[in-house]
């Protein structure tokens, strides 16, 4: 059935079997309470014969994804720069922030590497 007519029906009967308590005609209260929640029921049922529907379609999904994700790409210094110089250096802004924003940090930090002591010997 459709879930949303289940609903509806459910809904009017409990107003009728309201109206119907008002009037204190009991038995006619009875009778569409019984409807709304046998209505109740039937939608309680779709949904979860839905729950299964939406669940086989996110595996469908997620089946899809993995079945169609891309090789995965070695990420180096020359990598990126060939993709700045490919889309004429587009990112570039958001690179250059990020890098400043780690010099930020690593100069809040003591420098133990090697490569970023000062050189030894001078050059004349």
């Amino acid at each position: 059935m459709n879930l949303g007519a289940e609903l509806s029906y459910a809904r009017d009967s409990l107003k009728v079997a309201a109206t119907k308590i008002g009037a204190s005609d009991f038995g006619a209260a009875a009778f569409f309470m019984d409807a709304a929640a046998d209505r109740l029921g039937n939608a309680a049922v779709d949904i979860y014969h839905a729950s299964f529907s939406v669940q086989a379609y996110t595996n469908n999904i997620f089946n899809w994804i993995n079945d169609n994700w891309p090789e995965a790409v070695e990420v180096t210094y020359q990598t990126i720069v060939e993709a700045w110089i490919k889309d004429d250096f587009e990112g570039r802004a958001i690179t250059i922030a990020m890098i400043d924003r780690m010099r930020q940090i690593l100069w809040n930090e003591p420098f133990y590497v090697r490569w970023a002591a000062r050189p030894e010997t001078s050059v004349e």
